[in-house]
């Protein structure tokens, strides 16, 4: 009696789960559009078709799949949650902390999206205030704050600067962006806070909703090689 209502919660959390996993995704249209793999925009049919065929770990496995190929944003006491159902059934626990193929290609066209923005105030600041590049950071706060004083960065088409620190943010009719100079005056370094304040303040559609999606990725690839911290705030493409 016991092993058959452990059994029955189980299934119920498991189609929960499902349930919940398959509304994420499908309320996500940035995310749908992506997703060309078989089995997940579909995948609460897949769970439930493997509970009636008494294939309760087939149906965890389904889940776990829907949940690694989708990159679908959860917090993590939700992944604590699954992964202590793999315990449940003696499975081997999940991992859910690796970006997904969606996830990082998405992270490289928003930082190719972010690194044209930096393109753009480059050409700006040398066009416009005759700075000269590569400027470092630590040239820059000088530099920046001398412009600042003689004229705030004034100009005919209505471009903000502000200038702090090793960087600045920059506004104009259609684009925000705030980055750091590197030390080496490299104009293409990265954070994660920055990339998603360039998502938010730019209302970039994407397939990411939490700010930690980014960061999974930037972990991920800087341990891969394919990315590399300055070792203070910049992260660099190789």
């Amino acid at each position: 009696m016991f092993k058959l209502f452990k059994r029955n919660n189980l299934t119920k959390k498991i189609q929960q789960w499902a349930g919940l996993i398959s509304q994420l995704i499908n309320s996500n249209a940035e995310l749908k559009a992506k997703i060309d793999q078989v089995g997940i925009l579909d995948g609460q049919i897949k769970v439930n078709e493997f509970i009636e065929s008494n294939e309760l770990g087939l149906a965890y496995k389904h889940l776990i799949y829907m949940i690694s190929e989708s990159g679908i944003y959860l917090t993590e006491e939700q992944i604590n949650d699954i992964t202590e159902l793999a315990g449940k059934l003696e499975l081997s626990a999940p991992t859910l902390y690796t970006p997904s193929a969606i996830e990082t290609d998405e992270f490289y066209i928003v930082l190719a999206s972010f690194n044209k923005a930096q393109k753009k105030v480059i050409n700006h600041l040398k066009d416009l205030w005759k700075m000269i590049t590569p400027m470092t950071g630590d040239q820059w706060i000088v530099w920046s704050q001398d412009q600042y004083e003689e004229d705030e960065f004034t100009n005919d088409q209505n471009i903000k600067i502000f200038p702090h620190g090793f960087g600045l943010s920059y506004k104009d009719e259609e684009l925000f962006v705030d980055f750091d100079f590197g030390e080496q005056g490299e104009s293409t370094g990265f954070d994660v806070n920055r990339l998603w304040l360039f998502i938010e303040r730019n209302k970039i559609k994407t397939v990411f909703t939490n700010m930690k999606q980014i960061k999974k990725v930037v972990d991920f690839e800087v341990a891969s090689g394919r990315l590399e911290f300055s070792g203070y705030v910049n992260y660099y493409k190789k």
